[in-house]
């Protein structure tokens, strides 16, 4: 995979979207810490809470006159939305889709068709990135993405996660498993 020159890149379900740095980082081609002003980050989830939170964590902190004001940064946009309707949300196409352990057991079939609007707006030949917690999850994301006309690539369990002690100990992990699939 070659990324594009000013890679648009669509998180589903971010939250705080805590890997907005590592992703712009990789995608812009920067080290880490860096932020890359070439790549434009959208972040999508239906939690105006988690939006919000999100905004401010990857805002700028200007404390000039005395008073915390947060400055959005110019490449990265939070939308506080129902992914089934990403035509109506996300303006342009994407070259990159992340969806980080969307929670399909529960909702397969919103989740099926979050996938296929995010096929519908992304560009021809554009990266899907998926992971999961568990393995009968991953079965589920692997089934919802194929469902959605992705063309899967890579499907891998993801050596370096980090088991989660609160959910269950040494099954679940952190991005335990990882998909890559094209449009």
């Amino acid at each position: 995979y070659n990324t594009p020159k000013n890679p648009r890149i669509l998180n589903l379900g971010c939250g705080l979207c805590r890997e907005a740095i590592v992703l712009n980082n990789y995608f812009g081609e920067k080290p880490f810490g860096f932020d890359s002003k070439n790549v434009f980050l959208v972040g999508i989830d239906i939690n105006e809470k988690k939006i919000e939170d999100a905004r401010r964590e990857h805002s700028h902190m200007d404390c000039r006159d005395g008073k915390v004001k947060y400055i959005p940064r110019e490449n990265y946009q939070f939308i506080c939305g129902d992914a089934t309707r990403l035509r109506d949300l996300v303006d342009g196409e994407l070259d990159i889709v992340v969806a980080r352990h969307p929670n399909i057991i529960d909702q397969r079939d919103i989740w099926t068709r979050i996938f296929e609007e995010a096929n519908i707006v992304t560009k021809d030949k554009g990266l899907f990135i998926g992971s999961s917690f568990t393995d009968f999850e991953h079965a589920y994301l692997r089934d919802c993405i194929s469902d959605a006309g992705y063309l899967q690539c890579l499907d891998v369990r993801n050596i370096h996660s980090l088991y989660s002690d609160h959910l269950s100990p040494h099954e679940t992990s952190y991005d335990g498993n990882v998909l890559f699939a094209r449009k």
